[in-house]
């Protein structure tokens, strides 16, 4: 039987699976161009392929090229995503770099919580705080299950088969606090406080049409 899983190599993150799948180059690339400018980030889009199987834990990303040319993160990114043509590169004011495609739906990511605890684990002596069971905290929050239920949306908040390293790699840091009515992507870049790199958020088509939603950290590069 062949098995699946997931490696993590020092400078691309590669996402590799059963003989013959497509090996997705694109998040070692924005990690680190994000990190050579000490920047983090968040991708919103939708898949070129259809919805992953259930081991992966993410929506394939968009293909990303090399940059040939140097500058600003945001001036390389936009190269870097020069085969989508509905990528969308910006940088706040604060730094943080956003891409997004468009037409992508925001309603997931604008939900508001009311309260979310990240310290208060229900299972704190099993749990490795990384950053994705900090998203684990955040898409399990009531306001986004109910969302999730009341437009039909799947994907995601099922478990942690979608969370790689969560139970893997050991994390001396973990998100602590608490937040008030905060949306989910605001709940996100906190994250990116105390983890450095990118979130991704994206949308899929599963085999019934209907639509799935990925969210799924990458830290900067150690």
């Amino acid at each position: 039987m062949v098995s699946c899983r997931l490696a993590i190599a020092s400078v691309l993150v590669l996402i590799t699976s059963c003989a013959g799948q497509k090996i997705d180059a694109s998040p070692g690339l924005i990690r680190a161009t994000l990190d050579s400018s000490h920047v983090s980030g968040s991708i919103s889009y939708w898949s070129p392929e259809p919805c992953p199987a259930l081991y992966m834990p993410y929506a394939q990303l968009p293909e990303v090229r090399s940059a040939r040319h140097s500058g600003s993160p945001s001036t390389v990114l936009h190269e870097m995503f020069a085969g989508d043509s509905k990528m969308r590169v910006t940088q706040e004011p604060g730094g943080v770099i956003r891409m997004s495609e468009t037409a992508v739906p925001t309603d997931l990511l604008d939900v508001q919580i009311h309260h979310i605890e990240f310290s208060n684990y229900e299972h704190p002596k099993d749990v490795l705080p990384g950053p994705n069971m900090a998203v684990l905290k955040i898409l399990n929050a009531p306001e986004v299950q109910d969302f999730k239920k009341s437009h039909k949306i799947g994907g995601f908040g099922g478990g942690l088969g979608r969370l790689p390293g969560a139970l893997e790699y050991p994390y001396e840091r973990h998100v602590f606090g608490e937040l008030d009515d905060v949306t989910v992507s605001q709940a996100l870049d906190y994250v990116l406080h105390i983890f450095p790199g990118f979130w991704v958020y994206g949308n899929c088509i599963g085999k019934e049409g209907d639509r799935e939603v990925f969210i799924h950290f990458f830290e900067k590069a150690p």
